[in-house]
């Protein structure tokens, strides 16, 4: 693994506090600065605040108000060149499909350590690409 630091910035949003500091603890551990909402709306409001901060945006899939497929799409206008995560405990195979097929990265919950470093390294990789 690379050595990242700290310029690298990931957005999370997550209207669950314990999922949000999970994540923010392994960004941490990976050596990754990171920013939390509470859901979509607060999210894109940050987004839209600073378009050009974000490498990365981990979004909930399941949350009241704006879901995690309505978020991604929004970061897709408000910041074209950050990736998208989208993380779900109870996503459907044809979400999933759905998902993928739009272009947005998809993790399973529970996500472990491993699995969230793969997700995260592979979205860097992508943003560094593109």
């Amino acid at each position: 693994m690379e050595h990242p630091d700290r310029t690298r910035r990931v957005l999370i949003i997550d209207d669950r506090p314990g999922i949000r500091l999970v994540f923010r603890d392994f960004l941490d551990v990976l050596g990754y600065a990171s920013d939390a909402a509470v859901d979509g709306q607060d999210g894109m409001a940050m987004l839209a605040a600073a378009p050009d901060v974000y490498d990365l945006v981990v979004t909930d899939m399941k949350m009241p108000g704006m879901n995690g497929l309505e978020v991604a799409t929004m970061v897709r206008h408000l910041a074209p060149s950050a990736d998208v995560l989208i993380v779900s405990g109870s996503a459907v195979p044809e979400e999933v499909e759905r998902i993928e097929g739009l272009g947005f990265s998809f993790l399973q919950k529970p996500v472990t350590l491993r699995a969230f470093t793969a997700a995260v390294e592979r979205a860097f990789a992508t943003t560094m690409a593109g």
